[in-house]
């Protein structure tokens, strides 16, 4: 039973592994600090800092066993999904599309590698977006005419938690709330 149990956690430790260094891009470098933020179900969220004392500089939530994350980082604010079965060619267009119990949330891709697509989300939008994902026990992703990836919201409420408070987003209706330090 052990070796079944340690064989499981290498698995789902190297597809995190996969699903991290596809996530992060070109972002990865060697003594930088990926730090894991939120486990819960079967979402992980994750900061990046370029050191242990340097705020974060990219912030992800990620359902690895499909391959979705929703990225943050200076610039944009992004939901990737992975497939290693495809071989993109450059410079795809089309959109992705998540259907969360009945609503649709249709994203322009933004920008692919060879089995990756990105599509740029507003902060309105994934507030939106999240609110929805909270209810709900999974939502339907469609990268343009593919295939539907079904995802798991198991455990998303906390991670996506996480995520939006590493990346400075204010959860939709959340008020400023007391400093406990002043």
């Amino acid at each position: 039973m052990k070796k079944n149990a340690v064989g499981h956690i290498c698995v789902g430790a190297g597809i995190i592994a996969l699903s991290l260094s596809l996530m992060l891009g070109s972002r990865a470098f060697a003594g930088e600090q990926t730090t894991p933020l939120a486990a819960s179900g079967d979402w992980i969220a994750f900061a990046h800092s370029t050191s242990l004392t340097d705020p974060p500089d990219l912030c992800l939530a990620i359902e690895p066993a499909q391959g979705f994350a929703i990225r943050a980082d200076d610039t944009d604010i992004e939901i990737r999904l992975v497939n290693d079965k495809w071989s993109l060619p450059a410079n795809i267009a089309g959109t992705l599309v998540a259907d969360i119990d009945g609503h649709d949330y249709p994203l322009d891709v933004s920008s692919n590698s060879s089995n990756m697509v990105a599509a740029i989300i507003s902060k309105k939008i994934l507030q939106s977006m999240i609110a929805v994902m909270d209810k709900a026990a999974s939502m339907t992703v469609t990268p343009g005419k593919g295939a539907p990836v079904v995802i798991s919201l198991n455990g998303s409420n906390k991670v996506t938690t996480a995520f939006l408070t590493c990346a400075g987003i204010r959860a939709k209706g959340e008020g400023a709330g007391a400093d406990p330090f002043k």
